[in-house]
């Protein structure tokens, strides 16, 4: 018996195990060359989806609920438009006692007459004040086509999140008005705008950005910005044509001394200590209102203004001296004159804490006054 025969007794002795072993790796290679068949083709649709939604844009600024000058494309100097963008809801009153069609989730852009034409196949559309565009699935859904009339209620948005306890209460939320539809725009034509990843369709509307601006009092603001550029060129741009009003922030220049200020009442702790780090001596400040003030006679006075500032040696920014301590506390001749107080004696400081939930919690401390 030679190797061969032996080779070959052995594999007709085991021929069911064999064969088993054979079919077990034949499913094996299905299996995994049909997840990699199906991985493709999810990940095609999912490109696929993404390139409708975006059209011909490569990059995009989305700053949320922080809004920046909408003549920041005038100053990239590249191909790129601004937008303000905000949540809303769509209907359409049918008449004749019929129920009214209502859509929610609504997103809503007001656009300036650049950012269409971004489309694979641009529509030719400028939107005047009072008209909007709406994308095919929100058309279909409010069953309007062009020249029809739906309504829009939008947020408003605010400096301060309407949660905040600091927020208005008073103001209304929400603005509504009354659009003509001057066209329904297609897949092609942006109708699925959308920068999410979701699978879903979304509902799409598109309106003047002036006239968004106008009805939710944002004159001259932003918060959508999008270019045909890949994102290292605008990132470049940006660099370049960012300016700190398009953060939120201005400049004001008093006598000896510059001020840096927000439009959201509190400068965030990382421009603060971007601030405070690009010229040496810089002082920081910050005011709240405060329940009361009280002396130890038991005399006090109501929501009073507390300063904190940075100690310095520098008296013009600021009358806090460098060696002051965390217990001490200045207070100006009219309050002392008020509660008949001295240097050396305690001042109590009464105030309201800010819990989760809305939730003030009286909190109070004593001070030396210096």
């Amino acid at each position: 018996m030679n190797l061969f025969t032996l080779a070959a007794r052995g594999l007709r002795f085991h021929r069911r195990t064999q064969l088993g072993v054979l079919a077990g790796c034949a499913v094996s290679a299905a299996v995994l060359a049909g997840a990699l068949f199906v991985g493709d083709s999810v990940r095609a649709s999912l490109g696929g989806i993404a390139l409708v939604r975006l059209g011909g844009l490569q990059s995009a600024l989305d700053t949320g609920n922080r809004y920046f000058r909408d003549d920041l494309p005038a100053r990239l100097g590249l191909p790129s438009a601004a937008a303000l963008q905000v949540k809303a809801m769509a209907f359409r009153e049918e008449g004749d006692g019929k129920p009214r069609r209502q859509i929610n989730r609504v997103e809503l852009l007001g656009v300036d007459p650049a950012f269409l034409t971004f489309a694979g196949t641009p529509a030719g559309v400028v939107l005047e004040p009072g008209q909007v565009a709406l994308g095919s699935r929100l058309a279909e859904a409010l069953a309007v086509r062009a020249g029809g009339e739906v309504a829009l209620r939008m947020a408003k948005p605010a400096l301060l999140s309407r949660d905040a306890p600091l927020a208005s209460r008073k103001e209304s939320a929400t603005r509504r008005g009354l659009f003509t539809v001057a066209a329904v725009l297609s897949d092609a034509q942006l109708g699925r705008f959308s920068l999410r990843s979701d699978q879903s369709a979304p509902y799409v509307a598109f309106t003047s950005l002036k006239g968004l601006q106008e009805t939710l009092e944002l004159p001259g603001l932003a918060n959508l910005l999008v270019s045909p550029q890949v994102p290292g060129v605008l990132r470049e741009a940006l660099a370049r044509s960012w300016a700190v009003e398009d953060a939120g922030l201005s400049i004001r220049k008093l006598p000896d001394l510059v001020q840096l200020e927000s439009a959201r009442s509190y400068l965030d702790p990382e421009v603060s200590a971007r601030a405070l780090e690009l010229r040496p001596g810089s002082v920081g400040a910050v005011s709240y209102v405060v329940d009361s003030l009280a002396s130890a006679s038991g005399k006090s006075t109501p929501y009073s203004f507390v300063s904190a500032l940075t100690p310095g040696p520098d008296a013009r920014l600021g009358v806090v001296p460098a060696d002051m301590k965390d217990d001490e506390i200045l207070v100006n001749r009219w309050l002392a004159d008020q509660l008949l107080v001295k240097p050396g004696e305690s001042l109590t400081v009464g105030w309201s804490e800010l819990l989760p939930g809305d939730v003030f919690q009286p909190r109070s401390r004593a001070f030396r006054i210096r």
